[in-house]
C-alpha cells in the first residue's frame, strides 16, 4: 500500500466481511513508498464465503489524497508477518511466502482482469427503478464467475417456487427429481409459445402482446436481480412471489405453448390430444404438494 500524499499521512484498513462476520485490521499509516503489510484476522470456521473490504482515511481533508492497493493476498495459514510473498506471475494467484508455496484465495487480486462497470451517478439514477440492489452490483455479478452463482441459484429457485415450494421457499417437494420433470414441462411450454408466436406473427395484435410483455420483462428484471447485493452481506435469492402481479400472463403463455405442442402432436400421430391428461397431471402435482407439506411437518 502507498499514497501520493505530501502532507499528513493517510491511513488504510483492510477487512474481511461475510455473513455475520466483520474482521478489520488496525489503521495502517501510509507513505509514498510502496510497502507490504501483513495482518492476521480470525474468521468463523463456518464461513461459506466472504469478500475483502478496503478502507482509506485522509490525513488532511484540505489536501486531495490517493491511496493505492496492490498484491492483495489471502492465505489460510500462519506466515511470518515481516516477510512478503513472491508471486509466480502477474495474476498473483500462486507464489512462495516464508519459504513455502501458497495459493492466493482472492479472485483477481491485482485487478489484472478488467470488467464492465457503471459510474456512481448511473447507480444513483437507476436506484429508484431497482429495489434492494445497485446496477453496478448486477453488472459485476454477471461478469464474475463466482457472482454468477446468484443468477443460477435464483433461476432454480424461481422454477421451484413457481410450481411447488412452500413456507417462504424453505419447504420443497419430498422428491427433488420432480423439479427436473417440471423444468422439462416449463421449457416445452416456452418452446410451444415461441412456435405459436412465429405461426401467428402476421395476425396477432402486437400492441396487446407488447402491453403484456413489457410488464413481465421490467418486473422480472427488478425481481430477479433484487438479491444481488446479498452476495456482500448474506446470500439470499428471491422467490417467484415477487412476480405475482404478472403471474397470469406467464401461465397464459405456458398454456398457449402446451396447446400448440399438443395440437402439433395430434396431427403428427393422427389421434385426438385431450387436455384431460394434463389436468390429471396437475391434480397429481397438487396432491403430491400437500403430501410433501404433511410429511415435512409430521
Amino acid at each position: 500500500m502507498w499514497t501520493n500524499a505530501t502532507g499528513a499521512s493517510p491511513t488504510a484498513r483492510i477487512g474481511i466481511v461475510g455473513p455475520s462476520v466483520y474482521a478489520y485490521s488496525e489503521p495502517i499509516s501510509l507513505t509514498a513508498q510502496p510497502t507490504f503489510h501483513a495482518i492476521t484476522l480470525t474468521l468463523s470456521p463456518n464461513l461459506d464465503y466472504a469478500y475483502i473490504q478496503l478502507y482509506g482515511q485522509s490525513g488532511s481533508p484540505a489536501e486531495p489524497q490517493q491511496i493505492y492497493f496492490d498484491g492483495l493476498t489471502l492465505v489460510n495459514d500462519a506466515r511470518t508477518l515481516d516477510a512478503q510473498p513472491h508471486f509466480a506471475d502477474a495474476t498473483l494467484k500462486t507464489g512462495t511466502w516464508d519459504g513455502r508455496i501458497f495459493v492466493n484465495t482472492i479472485g483477481n487480486p491485482s485487478a489484472e482482469i478488467l470488467a464492465w462497470a457503471v459510474t456512481a451517478q448511473m447507480d444513483q439514477w437507476t436506484q429508484p427503478l431497482i429495489y434492494d440492489t445497485l446496477l453496478s452490483h448486477i453488472i459485476y455479478a454477471a461478469q464474475d464467475p463466482e457472482g454468477q452463482y446468484y443468477y443460477r441459484s435464483t433461476a432454480e429457485h424461481w422454477l421451484q417456487t413457481f410450481w411447488a415450494r412452500f413456507g417462504w421457499g424453505g419447504l420443497p417437494l419430498t422428491a427433488l427429481w420432480v423439479y427436473k420433470a417440471l423444468l422439462i414441462v416449463t421449457l416445452l411450454g416456452v418452446l410451444g409459445a415461441f412456435v405459436a408466436a412465429l405461426r401467428t406473427a402476421w395476425t396477432v395484435d402486437w400492441l396487446v402482446v407488447l402491453g403484456l410483455i413489457i410488464p413481465v420483462v421490467t418486473m422480472g428484471f427488478a425481481a430477479f436481480t433484487r438479491g444481488v447485493s446479498s452476495l456482500f452481506v448474506g446470500f439470499w435469492v428471491p422467490g417467484w412471489r415477487y412476480m405475482a402481479p404478472v403471474n397470469l400472463v406467464v401461465v397464459t403463455v405456458l398454456v398457449l405453448g402446451w396447446r400448440m405442442l399438443g395440437g402439433s402432436l395430434s396431427k403428427w400421430l393422427h389421434w385426438h390430444c385431450s387436455p384431460k391428461p394434463i389436468l390429471l397431471a396437475l391434480i397429481c402435482l397438487d396432491g403430491y404438494a400437500l403430501y410433501s407439506q404433511w410429511a415435512f411437518y409430521a
